[in-house]
Formats: structure tokens, sequence, C-alpha cells
């Protein structure tokens, strides 16, 4: 079988033809990221300038798909626009030809036409790598015209089991809406995860190790309990581990995700004291503390029940805000930007009490956020608590020396005149929030 996936309007004879929106000429309609075919069909995979529809999370989902539905041996022959050199032609040719590299760049505004990402050369080559493939070649074609193209051939090798099991775990965590690949922040972010999952799949193909294997779940599961449950299934599920094996921690696992762990490590992490320029410690700090649980938890014993029932007491206090399900700091990060969207908005509406509330939840999320207790000072100067006000420019100030900022000088300067203001006068000339810092 061979597959032109991404056909669009061109249909190739001898093909299945597939694509995700147009049925003009497609013999069936799926998405790249979740192809209906089994695994090990197809002997050559076409895809055509279809990867920059997707994004980057989602391109990674269709590549390892390709290698699921690819026989060992078979070819994928993938082609994107060389971003590199259309940028080199805009740079070079006049006005004209601009218009046209602009929509090679950028794609078109209709439904799947529009470019999401832009692959160079060396990202798309780590990212075949990543999936599995071999004998990766890579040919640059239109030079100095308006549609330069990148065109790779690669290969499913014929050992491919631990690369094939990741595949598999991409499938599932799109089946249970463990991934959302409409939010590239966090599926980026479990990418991390991912890489690690390689790593074990890899050993898991070579020998079990149930020590290796016990301290891989501890490790994993305080980021994510239901994305390394996924992948135990799928490796039980391919017959790469034997079920038996981890029994115990299958069970525990499925109690993590039910009580959500990384929400109660996060309602923890808002638990400690607030000290700013601490996130790095503070987060560290959790997450060992959820290490150390989840040992308990992993090694059977009489104290599992007492750990869960704590545990369980724990969540009841859990706000909806923090309800997360991956502990790590790019999703703490985005809850706290969330939190200080809203603080502006009524710093901007001037309800002083409820933004003041706000910024200080989004800091106990954040403590190295300098746009936060810069926030607070002109919330404290505006309503005339100046000795807050004054600790918080100091804190301010602390941040911006401390994590070297773009434009520092011109940040701390800024600062200072603000707290000059207020020494002068109790009334601010400003009114409304900072969301910049210059």
């Amino acid at each position: 079988m061979k597959i032109n996936l991404g056909c669009g309007l061109i249909y190739k004879r001898g093909y299945v033809n597939v694509d995700a929106f147009n049925n003009t000429v497609a013999d069936q309609i799926m998405s790249a990221t979740f192809l209906t075919f089994e695994d090990n069909q197809a002997s050559l995979i076409e895809c055509t300038q279809v990867i920059e529809h997707l994004g980057a999370a989602k391109s990674l989902y269709a590549l390892a798909e390709c290698f699921r539905v690819l026989q060992p041996g078979g070819i994928l022959l993938l082609e994107t626009p060389d971003i590199e050199e259309a940028f080199r032609v805009f740079l070079r040719k006049g006005k004209s030809h601009r218009k046209y590299l602009m929509n090679w760049i950028f794609g078109l505004d209709t439904p799947g036409m529009t470019h999401r990402f832009a692959f160079p050369e060396e990202l798309l080559t780590q990212m075949l790598q990543q999936t599995g493939f071999v004998q990766i070649k890579t040919v640059r074609q239109g030079k100095g015209s308006i549609q330069p193209v990148i065109r790779v051939t690669c290969q499913k090798p014929q050992e491919y089991k631990s690369y094939q099991l990741i595949s598999w775990v991409r499938r599932a965590l799109q089946e249970k809406g463990v991934v959302d690949l409409d939010n590239q922040v966090t599926a980026l972010d479990q990418e991390q995860l991912l890489d690690q999952f390689r790593l074990y799949a890899l050993q898991l193909t070579q020998g079990f190790d149930e020590q290796l294997l016990h301290q891989s779940i501890i490790d994993t599961a305080v980021y994510n309990p239901q994305m390394i449950l996924v992948f135990l299934q799928e490796a039980i599920r391919s017959e790469i581990l034997p079920a038996s094996t981890v029994a115990d921690q299958l069970d525990m696992l499925n109690t993590m995700v039910e009580l959500n762990l990384p929400a109660i490590l996060l309602h923890l992490l808002v638990q400690l004291p607030l000290d700013v320029g601490t996130q790095q410690q503070a987060f560290s700090t959790i997450q060992k503390l959820g290490k150390g649980t989840l040992e308990k938890l992993v090694v059977a014993g009489k104290s599992r029940s007492t750990v869960i029932k704590e545990l369980r007491e724990t969540r009841t206090q859990v706000s909806k805000v923090h309800n997360i399900t991956c502990f790590s700091p790019a999703t703490i990060q985005q809850v706290a930007a969330n939190k200080f969207a809203c603080a502006a908005k009524a710093f901007a509406k001037q309800h002083w009490s409820r933004a003041e509330a706000l910024f200080q939840e989004a800091l106990r999320l954040d403590r190295d956020s300098l746009l936060t207790t810069w926030n607070l000072a002109r919330l404290c100067h505006i309503q005339e608590k100046l000795g807050l006000a004054k600790e918080y420019y100091e804190k301010t100030l602390h941040l911006a020396q401390r994590y070297k900022l773009p434009d520092r000088r011109r940040i701390i300067s800024r600062v200072r005149r603000e707290m000059q203001q207020q020494l002068i006068s109790p009334r601010p000339e400003f009114s409304g929030p900072i969301f910049h810092p210059i």
C-alpha cells in the first residue's frame, strides 16, 4: 500500500489519497495525527506540503503515525517550504516577488491552508531521528525561486520496536484526551516526558530491570501520572512488558490519576511561604516532596493506605483554579499568566482590593514575576499603602537586577522614578496596570 498523505486536490493513482479537510479527490478523510491504518501496512508514504500546516506539536504526532503505519524498510517522502532560503530570497528580491514569498512562508487564509510552523532543515532532521527514522537524506530544491523546498526521504528501520511503542503511546495519549494538540504550549511541554519514554522504551526492549522501572515511574509520575500510566499500558499491550510485573504500580498510578497528583502538588506549592525570587527552589521543594510520596507508594507496604488517605484529604482543599494535569514550570507559568490577566483587568477597572488579591495569588504561582510585584507596588501606591508599596518596589528592583533582563537599566530607572514619585506625592501619575516592563 502507498499513501498520499494530505493530498489536497492532487490525486495519485495507485495510492490511498488521504486528506483532513478536502474530499474533492481524497479516498479517505482522516487526520494526519491519527491515521486509521493498521501497523506496518505501507511501503511508501508521501507527505508533500503538509507538516507546515500542522504546527510543531501536531507534526511530531503525524510523523509518529507515519512511522507506525510504514512497513520495516518503508519510505517516508516529506516535502515542506525551505524557510531559510525563502527568507534569503525575500531579502534579495524586489517588492513584486515578496507578496508571493509571503504566501509561501505563511500560507493562505483558508481552512487547512494556513502555515502554522516553519521547519529549518536541522530541526526537521532531529524530529525524524527522534521518531525513529534512519537513512535521512535531504535535498534543497528551488534555490533562488519564490517557492524553495526541503525534500526529505527517510526509512523505517528493521529494528523498530522501541520507537513503535512511542508511536502507540502518542496515539493513546490523543485517544484518551491526555494531550491537547491545539494547546501547543502544554503539548510541547509534554515532549520532555516523551523524550524520557524513548529511553525507557529502549531499555525495556533490551531487558526488564525492576529497579530502573520503579525509578522511572517515580521520576515521571510526579510530572504527569496519566502519561506514564499510558506508557506502561501500551508497553503491556505490545508485549514488551509483562503485566504481572507492574500490577501494583498500575493500581497506584490509577489512584494518582484519580486524585490528580499534579493539582495536589500545585496546591502545596502555593502554600509555601512567599519569598520573591525563589520560584525554582519552591518548585524543586514540592517536586522532591512528590517523589518522596511516590517512593512510598511504589514500594508496596502497610503505609500505602495511610499515604493515600493523606493525599485524599489534601485533594479536598485544592482550588479548581489549580486543577492542572501536569506539574511542570511551563504549566504553572501558564496558570500564573491567566491569574495575572484577571488581576490586571480588575486593576484597569479600578477594583483595587480584588486586583491586589489576584496579583498576590499570581505571585504565589510565579515568585519570579517582576510584572506582578511591580503591579502590586502600583496598587499599594494608589491605595496609599506606602510601606507596602516601597516593599514591592524593592522586590521589583531585586528581580530586575537578579535575572539580567533585556533593557534592565531602563526597567530599573523606571521603577526608581515611580519610587521617587511615591516619596513626593501619595497620588501617582499612573492609574492602571503595567503589562510590559518597557
